[in-house]
């Protein structure tokens, strides 16, 4: 008789646990739901952030707004600074305008451009893989066929991207540019 009991008493033991499982299993199936929802929320509000910067010129070119001071410079390779450079520019950026400025000796040559957005990288492998911008001059001194692109590599580094005529064939530089 003790030990009917005693296998009654275990048996209903076990039962109660086993019931006391299959509850904790469930709310653990319950919580990994909220968590998996939680997840997918977490990635639904990632990739919509993404596209908003991917897909927001606006945003992209007022980062681009201020005053910009010219440090380096390549040319067909050749890497310069700017006290190597033998010449000096301004670049200003507000509004969706530019304002370049180049001088070199007694030479100055300027333009005033529009900023045309552009869902495509400055160059292939650039740093800035997502955006770039060209300038599209309003009023210039630069002949009809060179041509001005820019990118930001980071929140205070500008990159400009000049292609120019030289010997029949067209060149390129790059001026790199920090804000001031």
């Amino acid at each position: 008789m003790k030990k009917r009991l005693f296998a009654l008493i275990l048996s209903i033991l076990m039962i109660i646990s086993f019931i006391s499982c299959a509850k904790t299993d469930d709310a653990i199936l319950d919580d990994a739901d909220d968590d998996t929802k939680q997840e997918v929320s977490e990635t639904e509000d990632e990739k919509e952030i993404e596209s908003i910067i991917e897909d927001e010129s606006y945003e992209n070119l007022e980062l681009l707004s201020g005053e910009w001071m010219f440090v380096s410079g390549q040319v067909e390779g050749y890497e310069f600074s700017s006290e190597e450079a033998g010449f000096t520019t301004n670049l200003s950026i507000s509004e969706g305008i530019a304002y370049y400025e180049h001088i070199m000796d007694n030479d100055k040559k300027s333009f005033t451009a529009q900023i045309e957005y552009l869902n495509k990288p400055l160059y292939e492998m650039c740093a800035n893989d997502k955006w770039s911008v060209k300038f599209v001059p309003v009023e210039s001194d630069f002949d009809k066929e060179e041509e001005f692109y820019a990118t930001l590599i980071d929140d205070d580094t500008l990159l400009l991207q000049n292609f120019y005529p030289f010997d029949g064939l067209m060149g390129v530089s790059y001026q790199t540019y920090t804000r001031k």
